[in-house]
């Protein structure tokens, strides 16, 4: 994904000549455009009030490690060319990521939490000028890579978000991020909540740059101590991109490993925190239980999942080895 990155950055300088405009993280894009875009799509991002962690965290700049500066609501944002969705349209994925000094959700709390929102942006030329350029397709991370991951997904039109960013709605302590209240609460294995939402306050946004060329003294990006380096490839596969393309209505959100429609629902008999914490006492004999009782209700599936949620158990030391 870097080598393909990499050749569109190149693309890039030769065809936009972007090359002679200051351009400090070297990805083919000006700092003014980076800039004048991350403005125009920067998300309306609600916490929780009640926010074991408060809000995001603003991280110590020429720091090679995280360490947390303030917590006062920090945005950070990069800038990408990515591959074009079209012969007729040029292509641009903007990614903003709130960090926090740590996840202290119900399961699995942990130090350091890095989240992020995404959107492509298209316009008909490189030398489009921002306002010419419109949003496509958001993107909400939400327990990626992991059994409980809903991360959600929309058409921008779906959102009303084509010009502007979307609300983004951050669940309490694990600061999964979602494109529709509704979904927060009934996903993300039952352990996310969002309650007494509040916005972030105004700030700056502050741009990351690229992780070989980072800006504004963001040399923590490659840390070992958060997966931040990790996120920084594009969030829009073609097969998600074919997906949003079958229906402009709707929200998808991610089950199973699958992108569904929203009102489908992970449902295992029960709040799936309160398993995997029955799972740490009990060896992971009380989801075995739960999975043995189910019958032909739920079926395979949930009997799938039950075996996921057992191997999750395991590898967060909830269970046996």
């Amino acid at each position: 994904m870097r080598n393909v990155v990499a050749g569109l950055m190149v693309g890039w300088m030769a065809v936009s000549g972007f090359a002679a405009d200051r351009d400090r993280d070297h990805d083919g894009v000006s700092d003014a455009l980076e800039e004048a875009l991350i403005e125009r799509f920067q998300p309306h991002f609600l916490v929780d009030v009640r926010d074991c962690a408060e809000l995001p965290a603003e991280f110590q700049a020429f720091s090679k490690e995280p360490r947390v500066r303030d917590r006062n609501g920090a945005i950070y944002a990069r800038v990408f060319p990515t591959e074009r969705l079209g012969s007729d349209v040029w292509t641009l994925e903007v990614q903003y990521y709130h960090l926090w000094e740590r996840d202290c959700g119900r399961l699995n709390a942990h130090p350091l939490d890095v989240e992020h929102v995404s959107v492509l942006v298209v316009a008909a030329t490189p030398h489009a000028g921002a306002s010419e350029w419109t949003a496509r397709y958001w993107y909400a991370a939400a327990h990626e890579d992991t059994v409980c991951d809903t991360s959600n997904a929309a058409r921008a039109e779906a959102i009303d978000a084509v010009t502007r960013g979307p609300n983004v709605f951050i669940s309490a302590g694990k600061h999964a991020s979602y494109l529709s209240t509704e979904l927060c609460g009934q996903r993300g294995c039952g352990g996310d909540r969002c309650g007494e939402m509040v916005s972030l306050p105004p700030r700056p946004i502050i741009n990351l740059g690229e992780a070989g060329v980072p800006m504004n003294g963001a040399l923590w990006i490659a840390s070992p101590d958060w997966p931040l380096s990790e996120k920084l490839g594009t969030d829009f596969d073609s097969a998600l991109v074919a997906e949003l393309d079958t229906d402009t209505a709707t929200v998808l959100a991610r089950a199973n490993g699958h992108w569904r429609p929203a009102q489908f629902t992970i449902s295992i008999g029960g709040d799936a925190i309160g398993a995997l914490s029955t799972a740490g006492h009990h060896g992971g004999d009380g989801l075995a239980e739960a999975e043995d009782h189910t019958g032909s209700a739920l079926g395979k599936g949930f009997r799938a999942l039950g075996r996921a949620l057992r191997h999750t158990a395991r590898a967060l030391g909830l269970g046996k080895q």
